[in-house]
């Protein structure tokens, strides 16, 4: 259950807009739960375009996409995130022209 409070001080930091502290959050929650990698390392690619750091989420976001080639940014919202994040996620994600 350790990576569900991982993922949820990532989704914290980025609502905050610490974006760097999500990233590393997104990635400790990604080593905890293997069946979940993909989606934390699309919010982990997020967290990390959202800093500023494009070549590292480039890197996140390829292995992101290779683990579960199905996602798109509109997943954020039918997974019920509140509004107001979904939109900074889906501000990363296009900076880094992941599908919508």
């Amino acid at each position: 259950m350790a990576w569900n409070a991982f993922y949820a001080l990532g989704i914290v930091a980025v609502h905050d807009g610490r974006y760097d502290e999500a990233a590393s959050w997104f990635g400790k929650a990604g080593q905890a739960n293997s069946s979940s990698v993909g989606i934390l390392l699309y919010a982990k690619a997020c967290a990390l375009a959202l800093a500023g750091r494009l070549d590292e989420a480039a890197t996140a976001a390829k292995q992101a996409m290779e683990v579960r080639p199905g996602l798109r940014m509109r997943l954020l919202s039918e997974t019920g995130m509140a509004p107001s994040i979904a939109a900074r996620f889906i501000e990363g994600a296009r900076l880094l022209a992941l599908p919508e």
